[in-house]
C-alpha cells in the first residue's frame, strides 16, 4: 500500500505591479523552493489597496514610499523583522533611513529598487536647456502642445512645486492654491498627461514631444535607440522615488513572506532588477555583478549614496488628499 502523501507546501501570495511575476527577480526563493510564490497583479497603488480594504489578504506586496502612511491608516501593513533578512547589512545606508520605511518606529517596508524621475527632453530641439537645465521648460511657452508630464500627484504635482521653489512633501494649503495655479498655467501647454511609459518614448523619439516629465528608465530606452536627449539634471533637483516590499498584516506564512523579501534584495535578485527594469536596487553587491557599461547607461555608475544625498527623495506628502482633489481639477479643467 502507498504511503500517503505528505501535505503539499503552501506558498505565499506576492500582490505585485504587473512585471514583477517574473520568478527572475526572486532567485534564492526560486532556488530553495523549486518554483516561485503565487502571483496577484495590480495596475496602481490606489487599486492595490482598496482590494486590500474590501478584505483581499495577500502577503507581500510591492508599494512605494510616498503611499506608506496611508497604506499604514489602513490597517493592511505588518511589520517586518530585518533580523530574518540576510541580506540587509548589504543595503545602502540612505536606503534604511528614507522616510516611508519606518513607521512610529517599526519596520513596514524594505526598500528593494529606486530611481530617478526628471525631464528628458530633445537637446536637438531645444538647445539652449543643454546648459540651463530647468524644470521651466514644462512651462516654455514656445514649445507649447510639446510638453508632457506623469499622470501622478507625486510626480507632477511635485514638479510644480519644485519649480516654485517649495518642499513639495510639506505644502500648506496656501502652498497646494499656488500650486495649482502653476498646474493650470502648464495644462494649457501640454499635449499629454501619461503615466504610459510607451507613449512617452515614442513621443519623444518622433519629435511629436520635445520635453516630457519621465522616468530613468525611459531615458535608458532612449539612448538605446540613438535618440538625442538628455535626462535632467535640473537646478531644482531631480527626484528619486523608492519602492519596495511590505507583509500585510494577517499575512498567514510570515516565515515565507521573509525569505521572499529576502530574495528581491539579494544581490542575484538586484543586478537582475537593474537589467530587466533599468533601476537602482537596495543592495550594494549587486551592482557588482553588471557590466559597468550598462551602469553608466542607465546613469548608475556613481555611488548611490551621493545620488540620494544631492537629489530630492520622495517621501509621503503632508496634505496627500488635497493635493490629489487639486491634481484632477486641475486635469479636469475646473
Amino acid at each position: 500500500m502507498r504511503a500517503a502523501a505528505s501535505e503539499p507546501l503552501e506558498h505565499p501570495v506576492a500582490f505585485v505591479w504587473a512585471g514583477y511575476d517574473n520568478p527572475d527577480f526572486y532567485p534564492p526563493y526560486v532556488e530553495k523552493y523549486g518554483r516561485p510564490p503565487n502571483f496577484s497583479l495590480y495596475g496602481d497603488e490606489e487599486e492595490a489597496l482598496q482590494k486590500m480594504r474590501a478584505g483581499y489578504k495577500p502577503d507581500v506586496m510591492l508599494p512605494c514610499a510616498y503611499v506608506i502612511e496611508r497604506w499604514n491608516r489602513s490597517g493592511v501593513l505588518g511589520t517586518i523583522d530585518t533580523s530574518l533578512l540576510s541580506h540587509w547589512d548589504d543595503v545602502i545606508p540612505a536606503l534604511k533611513t528614507a522616510q516611508g520605511g519606518l513607521v512610529d518606529g517599526h519596520r513596514v517596508m524594505v526598500p528593494t529598487d529606486w530611481g530617478m524621475t526628471s525631464v528628458i527632453y530633445r537637446t536637438d530641439i531645444a538647445p539652449e536647456y543643454v546648459d540651463n537645465e530647468s524644470y521651466g521648460i514644462l512651462w516654455d511657452k514656445k514649445y507649447k502642445g510639446r510638453l508632457a508630464t506623469i499622470d501622478s500627484q507625486i510626480d507632477g504635482a511635485s514638479v510644480a512645486a519644485l519649480y516654485a521653489g517649495l518642499d513639495p512633501f510639506e505644502l500648506s494649503p496656501t502652498d497646494i492654491e499656488h500650486v495649482r495655479s502653476l498646474l493650470q498655467e502648464q495644462r494649457a501647454l501640454l499635449r499629454m498627461y501619461t503615466s504610459d511609459n510607451t507613449s512617452i518614448t515614442q513621443s519623444l523619439a518622433s519629435g511629436e514631444v520635445v520635453a516630457a516629465l519621465g522616468w530613468s528608465t525611459d531615458y535608458a530606452n532612449l539612448k538605446a535607440e540613438g535618440v538625442p536627449v538628455k535626462f535632467m539634471n535640473p537646478a531644482e533637483g531631480r527626484m528619486t522615488w523608492i519602492c519596495g516590499a511590505a507583509i500585510h498584516k494577517e499575512s498567514k506564512h510570515r516565515e515565507m513572506a521573509h525569505q521572499l523579501i529576502d530574495a528581491m534584495i539579494s544581490p542575484e535578485g538586484g543586478a537582475f532588477t537593474i537589467r530587466e527594469n533599468s533601476t537602482g536596487v537596495a543592495n550594494r553587491k549587486a551592482f557588482d555583478l553588471v557590466e559597468p557599461e550598462v551602469l553608466a547607461s542607465l546613469g548608475l555608475d556613481q555611488d548611490p549614496q551621493s545620488l540620494f544625498e544631492n537629489g530630492v527623495m520622495q517621501r509621503p506628502q503632508r496634505n496627500a488628499d488635497a493635493i490629489a482633489v487639486m491634481f484632477e481639477e486641475v486635469k479636469l479643467g475646473l
